[in-house]
């Protein structure tokens, strides 16, 4: 029994012009990290600290416009919204997010 190559001999499929392009690169920032951050632990300047909870996103779908970040001890919980303009810095590899000011206006109602 004799085997026969039924397909092209060219290593590209039938009907593609070229390699694939991806419409723009990706892009591993600020913005990428920010919509991933649920569990990341934040800091503020008065030795406040909580941890992110949840993200929302309002005006962009790659982009959250406000972090929900759990704060206070076990007995006193609180809930703050904080806006995504606020964070100062973002740590993806230590997981820690540091807010340029004190989050205590912006309590969840």
């Amino acid at each position: 029994m004799e085997w026969r190559r039924t397909q092209p001999t060219s290593s590209r499929p039938a009907g593609i012009d070229g390699g694939l392009e991806f419409p723009r690169a990706v892009r591993f920032g600020r913005d990428y990290w920010l919509s991933r951050c649920v569990g990341f632990h934040v800091d503020w300047p008065t030795d406040g600290r909580g941890t992110v909870e949840e993200v929302r996103f309002g005006s962009r779908h790659d982009r959250p416009d406000t972090l929900v970040v759990r704060a206070g001890g076990r007995l006193r919980p609180r809930r703050l919204l904080v806006p995504a303009e606020a964070v100062d810095s973002l740590s993806p590899r230590e997981r820690r997010i540091s807010l340029g000011s004190d989050p205590d206006s912006w309590a969840e109602p």
